[in-house]
């Protein structure tokens, strides 16, 4: 069963009279299931619908198989299609127990991963997804099967790329998300926790730099960008 939860706006004055209709295909692009919800809005109201669908017999998603699903809701006003949105999924089954360990579909998994951070070194922090494939490739080409983005969420990107290159991206953060106070204040509290480590990092990167002079870091971008400028060959 797949739950799927859209929220809607009616933007306009008047009250609207919609139909929301959510479809699933297949990694082949048949259609498995579909479902058709009638939504009224009041005007500037905000809706969240949930609908259920049934998939028969799925193929499952695996770090050998990544069979993909895609689901696409529409909205209809008057037989038109007034807007949609779509997003691609894998149907498992995760289990973890200290006996077997993590188990995906059933099969026992020993992850093989590394950490990595969310920018593309020279390129920035801002994501593409050729950049995000490309290190899924690399990293997936040195016998990785899973990976941990350090410091910030992972990309929309390069979660696609770990979906369609059969990589999962494990998420810690997600629960740290749902309870940072309790994590932030934690790490006033207990010396070994993340946020003590990330500090004395910081404060050890800034240390260095004074060692070398660097009292401005943002002049010292300056130098080397004007440095770089005056290179033949850049």
């Amino acid at each position: 069963m797949i739950g799927i939860r859209s929220t809607l706006t009616n933007k306009t004055i008047a009250a609207q009279d919609t139909l929301v209709i959510a479809r699933i295909t297949d990694p082949a692009g048949n259609v498995v299931a579909e479902d058709t919800t009638p939504v009224s809005f009041f005007s500037y109201a905000t809706n969240t619908i949930y609908q259920k669908l049934y998939v028969p017999d799925p193929e499952a998603w695996s770090v050998d198989s990544p069979s993909l699903y895609q689901v696409e809701v529409q909205l209809v006003r008057d037989h038109k299609i007034i807007d949609r949105a779509g997003s691609a999924f894998g149907i498992r089954t995760i289990s973890l127990d200290p006996m077997h360990g993590l188990r995906v579909n059933g099969e026992r998994v020993i992850l093989k991963g590394g950490c990595i951070h969310h920018d593309n070194g020279v390129i920035g922090a801002n994501e593409y997804d050729a950049c995000a494939l490309r290190r899924i490739q690399i990293l997936k080409g040195c016998g990785f099967n899973a990976i941990r983005c350090a410091h910030a969420p992972a990309s929309r990107a390069i979660l696609d790329a770990c979906d369609r290159l059969n990589l999962p991206e494990f998420k810690p953060c997600r629960k740290m998300l749902a309870n940072w106070r309790p994590y932030i204040l934690n790490a006033f509290d207990i010396r070994l926790s993340n946020g003590f480590t990330e500090g004395c990092n910081n404060a050890i990167k800034t240390l260095k730099r004074l060692a070398f002079g660097f009292r401005n870091f943002t002049a010292f971008r300056a130098r080397i960008l004007l440095a770089a400028r005056a290179h033949p060959h850049i």
